[in-house]
């Protein structure tokens, strides 16, 4: 989006004005103030949200997965909605160019084409998440309602409307609905995820209450059970994530040094061990817990007993790494 303003601005018969006016170069120190915490909190953790989103894009990307990132937004915008954002900021880019449109129509069209032109060649190179062309929409969604109230009297824009609005309704009732009564049987159901930790909730809290060692850390191999462990059993010992070369860092990589970790011993919650054995003297199974939506297992967990951590033996998280936007 940065990049699309400054190319508006060299675009722009204005770039003089713009340029010499005072509110431009505020504009800067307005936005400065406003995410100054967000900035402090980058540096603060050694600049992890950067480096993580850098080492998500490293994730090779194909032609399944641009489909899927594509047929996403379908879904989350509505059909007419996300065909008619991509008319429009084509539509007002074109114009601008014939001289048949305004800067401003412009403007608005340019701070989502650009973007949408970096997200489309990225998703076929890098695997991208579903919420990450979010930033893609700011200008282009006003213009899509203009659009919509200047042809407002138009009936197949009203009928258009009416679908998108419906379709995106039904799909928000099934949503909800299938978390209360399962209306609907999908592969990798992604409501599932809100029953599948259930066992860690109540039956590993209970398990904790009664039988663990308090001053054991538990620890996890990704960032959502340590998580839900630290809401929900509240350890006295903070639970977190190892950093083993099997999972994206999180940000307990940048709270705790792996050097604090060694010579200890520790719980494991998640699937099997063995791939944790090079890095303990020695791993003893001790109990699973299994989570059910209704009949069906959504979530398997083991308790190990880890001994004597060895530390993860990697050069801390990116050094030397380069990476390319």
């Amino acid at each position: 989006m940065g990049a699309s303003i400054v190319i508006f601005i060299l675009l722009s018969s204005r770039r003089k004005i713009i340029l010499k006016s005072k509110e431009f170069y505020l504009s800067f120190v307005v936005a400065f103030i406003v995410y100054l915490p967000f900035v402090i909190n980058v540096f603060q953790s050694n600049f992890a949200p950067i480096k993580y989103i850098l080492d998500r894009l490293e994730k090779g990307g194909s032609l399944k997965k641009a489909l899927e990132l594509w047929g996403a937004q379908l879904g989350l915008l509505g059909i007419f909605f996300f065909i008619l954002f991509l008319y429009v900021i084509i539509y007002y880019i074109v114009n601008f160019i014939r001289k048949k449109t305004s800067e401003k129509d412009m403007y608005f069209a340019l701070i989502s084409f650009i973007p949408f032109l970096y997200l489309l060649q990225k998703s076929f190179k890098n695997k991208l998440e579903v919420n990450w062309p979010l930033f893609m929409y700011i200008g282009g969604i006003f213009l899509v309602g203009f659009f919509i109230a200047k042809h407002w009297k138009k009936k197949s824009i009203r009928i258009l409307f009416l679908i998108n609005v419906i379709f995106c309704s039904i799909i928000i009732f099934f949503a909800i609905s299938n978390y209360f009564y399962k209306l609907v049987h999908i592969n990798g159901d992604p409501i599932d995820r809100y029953f599948k930790y259930n066992s860690i909730r109540y039956d590993l809290k209970e398990y904790y209450d009664e039988n663990m060692d308090k001053n054991l850390r538990i620890f996890g191999m990704n960032y959502q059970i340590p998580s839900m462990i630290n809401f929900y059993l509240k350890p006295d010992i903070e639970a977190v994530t190892l950093n083993l070369g099997t999972y994206h860092p999180t940000v307990f990589d940048f709270f705790y040094d792996d050097d604090e970790f060694i010579a200890t011993d520790m719980y494991f919650v998640g699937g099997g061990a063995e791939h944790l054995k090079e890095y303990f003297d020695e791993i003893i199974p001790i109990t699973n817990f299994i989570s059910f939506r209704g009949k069906n297992e959504v979530g398997h967990y083991n308790l190990f007993l880890c001994k004597n951590y060895k530390g993860n033996g990697l050069d801390f998280i990116y050094k030397g790494s380069k990476f390319e936007f």
